[in-house]
Formats: C-alpha cells, sequence, structure tokens
C-alpha cells in the first residue's frame, strides 16, 4: 500500500497507512522530506523481507514487527532509554537475516538514523 497525504494540523506530512505507520512527532510535525523518506524506506524494507527464504521467515517477522514497535515508541514520546533497546533488538534482528538480505541492514540502518538512533 502506497503512502498518503492526511490532512492535519501539519499539512503535507506523508503517513504511511500499512502495518509500518511512518512517524510524526508529539508537538510538531516533521519535515515533508523526512517522513516521505521513512515510508520509502520501511517500503524497501518490507520487499527485502519479503524476499527471505521461507526458512527464515520467523527472522523476517520479528524485524517487520521490531520496526512497526520502534516507530510507534517514537511517535509515543521521548524515552531514550526505551528507543535504545528498541533499536538494538531491531539491529539485532537485522543482523540475524544479514546472510540471506544483506539489504535489510543497511535499511535498518538508515531508518534508525532518521529516528536519531543510528
Amino acid at each position: 500500500m502506497r503512502a498518503s497525504v492526511m490532512s492535519s494540523s501539519c499539512n503535507g506530512v506523508i503517513r504511511d497507512r500499512s502495518r509500518f505507520p511512518a512517524p510524526n512527532q508529539r508537538n510538531r510535525c516533521l519535515s515533508p522530506v523526512s517522513p516521505r523518506f521513512l515510508t520509502e524506506l520501511v517500503e524497501e524494507l518490507r520487499a527485502a523481507l519479503d524476499r527471505v527464504p521461507t526458512d527464515r521467515a520467523a527472522e523476517a517477522e520479528a524485524v517487520k514487527l521490531f520496526t512497526s514497535d520502534l516507530i510507534e515508541k517514537a511517535k509515543a514520546g521521548p524515552n531514550p532509554s526505551v528507543l535504545r533497546i528498541g533499536a538494538n533488538n531491531l539491529l539485532d534482528a537485522a543482523r540475524a537475516l544479514a546472510d540471506k538480505a544483506a539489504p535489510v541492514v543497511k535499511l535498518v540502518e538508515q531508518i534508525l538514523g532518521l529516528l536519531g538512533l543510528g
């Protein structure tokens, strides 16, 4: 599913309505470029994970879940400890797939960078 522009007090903020929501911030909006880029990275990550062999599907699902969870936590508010732990879990899960889906680690690192956790 492609991202769509939704009306809100932050016109032009892109939100991905799929399993991986793009972040927004509590009291202010991200620039339109950041959420759009994040959405694109998450879509690329999802596509890479969909190509993982079926015998590694559980690891791919873990990356999807950790990504979604981390983005939701980033939206909820700043809690550096929780975000750092979530980022470490996501990166560990991505590294577990590095031998079968090399772009996954790179995409996860880029996502963490956009969230200020890289």
